[in-house]
């Protein structure tokens, strides 16, 4: 494979970003699973990463603080990583945590942020995030809900509160 080559050409940093993408392939590629474990979305989420912070180096920072309460979770695959890549090139922290309301992730951004105003403008002007809407319809058919919340100057937090497997209530 390539990243056995990279391994015997000593190129470890090559051999690692192979490894990872292949991960993101498989994931893609995966038909068998439209809904899955926050555990394995944030895996994938992990590789994404790495593949970034080798891309932009130290202009990117990522902190992730996940209880491990929440790693049975569901949510719709592939809801995180669009979120973060719209976040990713301001620098952004995660949180994941057991909350009374649910399992709880907040994604922050330090960049820019944006006003109201601005949204709806860039709303009327018909310049509208299809990727976030979609990601919301999806959170909310699978029981959970999604915010955005945001200021200029200051950043973006994107919080989702998702349901337990087999529950009733929200955790």
């Amino acid at each position: 494979s390539v990243a056995n080559m990279a391994g015997l050409e000593q190129a470890t940093v090559t051999g690692d970003m192979v490894v990872r993408l292949a991960n993101f392939f498989r994931y893609t590629l995966d038909h068998d699973d439209s809904v899955v474990t926050l555990d394995r979305e944030l895996a994938l989420l992990r590789d994404y990463i790495s593949l970034q912070e080798l891309r932009f180096g130290e202009r990117i920072s990522f902190e992730m603080d996940c209880d491990s309460r929440c790693a049975a979770c569901e949510l719709p695959k592939f809801t995180l990583q669009p979120i973060v890549e719209n976040s990713i090139v301001h620098g952004m922290r995660s949180v994941t945590q057991l909350a009374p309301e649910g399992c709880r992730i907040q994604i922050t951004d330090n960049g820019g942020g944006f006003s109201r105003s601005k949204m709806k403008q860039n709303t009327a002007e018909g310049h509208r995030s299809i990727g976030l809407q979609n990601i919301a319809g999806r959170i909310a058919l699978s029981g959970g809900s999604f915010r955005i919340a945001s200021c200029p100057g200051l950043g973006t937090t994107a919080r989702i509160i998702l349901r337990m497997k087999g529950e009733e209530h929200i955790c």
